[in-house]
C-alpha cells in the first residue's frame, strides 16, 4: 500500500486554546481512487472536519470520508482540512489505512497452524520441563508473538516467544522453560499470534 498511496499530516495553527490542521493523500498510481475512506490513530481531538465526516470511532481510531471530492484522480494530491481543541500539539497522527473501490488495506488475518508441540523433562529441575514449538503461518507476517495458558487476543498471556518477519510457509520455532510459567507439570497452552501486512494480529 506504502507504494500505492502515500499520507502525511501538517500542522498549520495552534493557538494554545486550539489548532487547524490537514491531511495530505497522495494517489501514487496510474488510476483514480474512488468512494474513499481513512482510518488513522492519533491522541489529539479533533471537533470539526471542514470537508469530510467521521464514519466512526473506537477509542483513539477514527474513519473519516469526504463529503465530496469523492475521487482522488492519478497523480494528485488533496487535502483535507480540520480543527481541533486544545492546541499544543507535540504527536502526530500514525497508521494511515486508505479503503477505497479500487484496493483496500485490509488483509485476511493470518491463520498459524502448529505444526509441533513437544515437551521433555528439564535435567533434575523437579517440576520443570521444556516446550519446543514449530508453527507455519499462511501467509507473511510482520511479526509474531507467542503467549502462554492466556485466552484469545495478543497481549492476554505470558509472552513466550516472539520474532520479526516470517515468510508465509516458513517453519518457526521456539522453546519455552515451564519454570518461567510456575506451572511445573500443570497443563498448559501455547498459542501463536502473527502480525499481518495489513498491521493486524491475528486472534
Amino acid at each position: 500500500m506504502s507504494d500505492k498511496v502515500t499520507f502525511s499530516f501538517k500542522l498549520q495553527s495552534d493557538w494554545g486554546d486550539g489548532f487547524t490542521g490537514e491531511f495530505l493523500i497522495t494517489n501514487n498510481t496510474d488510476r483514480p481512487i474512488n468512494n474513499w475512506e481513512l482510518t488513522f490513530t492519533w491522541n489529539a481531538t479533533i471537533t470539526s472536519y471542514y470537508t469530510c465526516k467521521v464514519k466512526g470511532q473506537v477509542g483513539n481510531t477514527t474513519t473519516i470520508y469526504p463529503l465530496w471530492d469523492k475521487t482522488i484522480a492519478a497523480g494528485e494530491t488533496r487535502n483535507f482540512g480540520f480543527q481541533g481543541a486544545p492546541g499544543n500539539i507535540k504527536d502526530e497522527p500514525t497508521d494511515f489505512k486508505l479503503k477505497c473501490d479500487e484496493f483496500t488495506t485490509e488483509v485476511p488475518l493470518a491463520n498459524i497452524t502448529i505444526l509441533e508441540y513437544t515437551r521433555e523433562k528439564l535435567g533434575k529441575v523437579a517440576g520443570t520441563t521444556r516446550c519446543t514449538v514449530a508453527f507455519k503461518a499462511d501467509q507473511d507476517l510482520l511479526a509474531w508473538e507467542a503467549r502462554a495458558n492466556g485466552g484469545t487476543g495478543v497481549g492476554i498471556g505470558l509472552l513466550v516467544g516472539e520474532g520479526s518477519t516470517l515468510a508465509a510457509g516458513e517453519i518457526g520455532t521456539f522453546d519455552v522453560d515451564t519454570e518461567e510459567l510456575t506451572l511445573g507439570d500443570k497443563e498448559y497452552t501455547i498459542k501463536v499470534y502473527g502480525k499481518n501486512q495489513g498491521g493486524e494480529w491475528s486472534t
